[in-house]
Parts: C-alpha cells; sequence; structure tokens
C-alpha cells in the first residue's frame, strides 16, 4: 500500500508541471487502472486545498452484455467517492479497436467541454506505453516511436492528462486490493482478436523475458525521440511559416524550398501539413515518404480522398471538399498615378466600376489582357499566366457580364486602362487573402 499511496505525489508533481489545471475530467471505466487513478485525485483533493475539482465520466460502448452492470458499478464508486459522475451512451460504428476508441473519446471530449473542465485525465500507464509504441510500430505509424505523451494539448480540445505513464500497472491492483477497494473486468482484455490484447498477453511477456527492464526502456527511448521530435517540428513550423500556406481552400508548399531540404525535415513538413487536416492519425509511413519525394508533375493519393501534387513552383493539397471563399468587396480609394498593379490595386474608369460584379470564373468567360490586343479565353490567359490549376476556380473575379475585368491576384484587363482624366479613374484595393501568397496558419485557427 505504501508504494500505492507514494503515487499521489507522482500525480501532484505531474498536475504542478502541467500548470495546475483548476478543473479536471477523469476518464472513469471502472476498471483497476481508471480506479486507481481516480483515488489518487480523490485523495490530492483532500490533501491539497489549491487541487483542482474533479468530474469522472463513464463511457458505455454497448458492445458487451455486462456494460450496464459496470456503468451502474461506476456510478457507484463515483458516489463512495463524491465525485460527479457523467454517462455518456456511444453505439461505435464497428465493434474494432479503432472505432471504440473514437467513439470514446469523441464522447470524453464532449463531456469536458460541456464541463468546462481544463483537462481529462486518463490512467495509462508503462505497459500501455510499451504496447501503443509496439502497436503503431507494427501499423507502420509515423508517430509509432514516440508513444504517449504525459500532456497532450489540442487547439480546439480539451488537453489529455496521463500523471500514471511511468507507473508499472501492478502496484495499482496491490493498491486497491489492500485498501479492499473492487474494480471491474472487461473480460475483452483477454480476446487475442483485438491487436493490443495480442500485444499485451503475447508479444511483450517474450520481450521481457529477454528483456526484463523493456518497459523502462521504451518509456525512455519514446521520450527521447519526443524531444528531437520537438526540435525538428520547430524547424518544420518555420519553414511553414515562410514557405508555405495551409489555408483552405488551396494549400500548398514552395516546391524548390522544399526540395532544399533534409529529407528528415521534408517528411516532418508534409506531417506538419497533413496534421493541420487533421490526417495524421490515418496517414502511414510510405504516405509520408512518397509526399516528401513528390517530384514534377507526380501525385499522391491519400487517406478520406487528399491527394497532393506537385505542380511545378508549387506542391498543392488538394482536398476533397473545399467550399468556395466569400470575396471581399474592394476598398475604392482616390485614383493615384503608378499604384496599380493587376495583383492587389486596380485603377478602374469610374464609370466602368459601376456595372461590375465579384465572383469565380464561369464558362465562356474570357478577358483582354494588359497591353495586348484582342482577346483569349480566361483559361488560356490564366495557362499564359502560369497560375496553378487547384487555384483557377478560386481566383476571384471582378467581372462585366462574361468579360473578365481583374482576376484579382492575377493581373487585368485592357479595358481596366486609366483614362486621361484622373478624376475620372478609381483605385481598388483588394484587402482580402490572396490564396496565391504563403499564409501559415492552421486550420483550427480559421
Amino acid at each position: 500500500m505504501d508504494k500505492f499511496l507514494l503515487l499521489s505525489e507522482t500525480v501532484r508533481s505531474s498536475w504542478e508541471r502541467i500548470g495546475k489545471p483548476a478543473r479536471v475530467l477523469c476518464a472513469f471505466s471502472g476498471g483497476a487502472d481508471s480506479s486507481a487513478l481516480l483515488l489518487l485525485l480523490c485523495r490530492l483533493r483532500s490533501d491539497t486545498p489549491q487541487f483542482p475539482q474533479i468530474i469522472a465520466a463513464h463511457v458505455n460502448h454497448h458492445l458487451r452484455a455486462a456494460s450496464d452492470q459496470d456503468a451502474a458499478l461506476a456510478r457507484a464508486q463515483c458516489d463512495k467517492l463524491s465525485v460527479p459522475f457523467y454517462l455518456a451512451d456511444v453505439y461505435p460504428a464497428s465493434s474494432s479497436e479503432e472505432a471504440a476508441r473514437r467513439a470514446r473519446y469523441d464522447a470524453l471530449y464532449r463531456i469536458a467541454s460541456e464541463q468546462n473542465c481544463d483537462v481529462i485525465a486518463l490512467a495509462h500507464h508503462l505497459h500501455d506505453q510499451s504496447e501503443t509504441v509496439l502497436m503503431r510500430l507494427m501499423r507502420g505509424s509515423v508517430d509509432g516511436l514516440k508513444g504517449m505523451a504525459e500532456f497532450t494539448p489540442a487547439p480546439d480540445r480539451t488537453p489529455l492528462w496521463r500523471p500514471l505513464l511511468g507507473t508499472d500497472p501492478a502496484i495499482f491492483r496491490e493498491g486497491l486490493s489492500q485498501l479492499d477497494l473492487s474494480w471491474t473486468e472487461d473480460e475483452t482484455n483477454a480476446d487475442p482478436a483485438y491487436l493490443r490484447n495480442y500485444v499485451r498477453h503475447q508479444v511483450l511477456p517474450a520481450m521481457r523475458k529477454r528483456s526484463p527492464q523493456l518497459d523502462a526502456h521504451i518509456l525512455n527511448t519514446a521520450q527521447a525521440l519526443r524531444d528531437e521530435s520537438d526540435l525538428i517540428s520547430s524547424l518544420a513550423d518555420a519553414f511553414l511559416s515562410d514557405h508555405a500556406s495551409l489555408l483552405p481552400p488551396c494549400p500548398f508548399l514552395d516546391a524548390q524550398a522544399f526540395a532544399q531540404l533534409h529529407p528528415a525535415l521534408r517528411r516532418r513538413v508534409i506531417r506538419s501539413m497533413l496534421g493541420a487536416f487533421c490526417l495524421t492519425d490515418d496517414v502511414m509511413f510510405t504516405h509520408i515518404g512518397a509526399c516528401a519525394s513528390i517530384r514534377d508533375q507526380g501525385t499522391v493519393n491519400l487517406p478520406h480522398g487528399f491527394r497532393l501534387q506537385h505542380h511545378g513552383k508549387r506542391i498543392h493539397l488538394l482536398l476533397p471538399d473545399v467550399s468556395p471563399l466569400p470575396i471581399d468587396r474592394p476598398e475604392v480609394l482616390p485614383y493615384a498615378p503608378g499604384l496599380s498593379n493587376g495583383v492587389d490595386y486596380q485603377s478602374v474608369p469610374q464609370a466602368l466600376y459601376r456595372n461590375t460584379c465579384l465572383r469565380y470564373r464561369q464558362p465562356g468567360d474570357y478577358i483582354c489582357p494588359f497591353g495586348m490586343q484582342g482577346q483569349k479565353s480566361l483559361q488560356d490567359y490564366l495557362t499564359d499566366r502560369k497560375v496553378d490549376r487547384p487555384f483557377r476556380d478560386h481566383l476571384p473575379l471582378l467581372c462585366r457580364g462574361s468579360e473578365v475585368l481583374w482576376v484579382i491576384g492575377v493581373g487585368a484587363s485592357e479595358t481596366l486602362r486609366a483614362g486621361d482624366d484622373p478624376d475620372q479613374n478609381i483605385l481598388l484595393h483588394y484587402s482580402g487573402r490572396l490564396i496565391m501568397q504563403p499564409a501559415y496558419h492552421t486550420t483550427k485557427e480559421l
């Protein structure tokens, strides 16, 4: 029991290390691991005046005959500990590990948000870390060897907190037994059909016989790789800030700058780019390798309908579902000679501007290119100006009927040439985002 009670200090130190969150949601299955975590949190709540409020959330997956009974026992345990209890009933799309996991985390995130919790406490321990590393390695996951982190922040979700990640789970059962406290057992945890159970009951025991310190080695390796990953991620972020746009509808990388990077940094840049669109969980190392070595005019198919395409100067991430952006109305300024550039500033005869509209391209559009005689189709004009295909449907146009007067961000029509009388001209300033320019923000910041 002494070892178990000492874990209170482990939890307290971890809580202080992550910033002393004021309100904690404990993911509580009623099993030995989560029972130990909830008990330790409650002990610290009693012993530490400033320790946070604690609530418990139990997720009933309805995949086992005993799931309702387990939920009732979990509620009873929380009542004894005077911990507010919240039950989430979920119905995963299948009985697979991944479907159950996603449904469970979605429920926990929802409850945490509804209850204004600062963190979600999870009872992951030393053996869970080993299992996770090996499972991800077996699946070819890019981040496999990093394992789980003590604290996992998320821009738009409640952070995850694992205060017992370095603890041998045998201590949990010993401590609960000595305190005469019960817990539930999930019989599916012994089913080798699930990958985690296969790793837990067959792979890791054999490895521990050869290497008794295996779990500690995996834990230390994962932490070292996480530290190195943080460093290379900062370099990738710096690259993206200068040479990329991660904003829909047309995220892209500067191809020349990307090609000059070290292969390891190219892979991390790709991972960061895909992570901005929540693709990292389903992307394998083979995907990352293919993306990192993409060549001119090459294409890499990615999960969920995403594609990476190399268009010479830029490498585009093509999104499966793209909604057109609203077009900002240009600001009308007094005419000033020499400021018009056809990109974000353009002079316009005042009388002509009254009959224009802003829209995206349509069939039959044409333009009279500035400085040239005659007209050409908008399609040919964009090809001549070497505008990448992914941009073409998303360039805002100033039009008069089917005549395109200004392709904002690209160039203008000869029709807009300023007249001799300055008072008959105006200057338009487009202050909206120009999609062909680098703009490093994640989709979560939109």
